[in-house]
């Protein structure tokens, strides 16, 4: 029984040999292996830096709102006057500082 199962593993190696054959690239023109090795490079590359850009971005969209929130509150909560809004009350902080430069 053991041999049965010998010959049967060795066959099963034998067809997946045969189905990763290699033998047509090497016939295959370098020029257009490099060509294709190089294409599928740049696209991983491309896609690892679409990834990282895509995090830093929903990071710094996060932090950045997260900032305003803050700042929002701060000068609602201890600048704005008695009926003012937030963003009244900072156009007029803004204003009232003779080296800014208002825009």
């Amino acid at each position: 029984m053991s041999e049965k199962r010998t010959e049967r593993n060795q066959e099963e190696l034998r067809q997946k040999a045969m189905e990763h054959d290699m033998t047509d690239a090497m016939d295959a023109d370098p020029k257009q292996m490099g060509q294709a090795v190089e294409e599928g490079v740049v696209g991983a590359y491309q896609r690892m830096e679409d990834a990282v850009v895509g995090g830093y971005k929903a990071i710094e969209d996060t932090v950045v709102d997260g900032f305003g929130r803050m700042t929002d509150a701060f000068v609602g909560k201890f600048f704005a006057r008695e009926g003012e809004s937030v963003e009244e009350a900072k156009k007029r902080l803004n204003g009232s500082r003779p080296d800014h430069k208002q825009e």
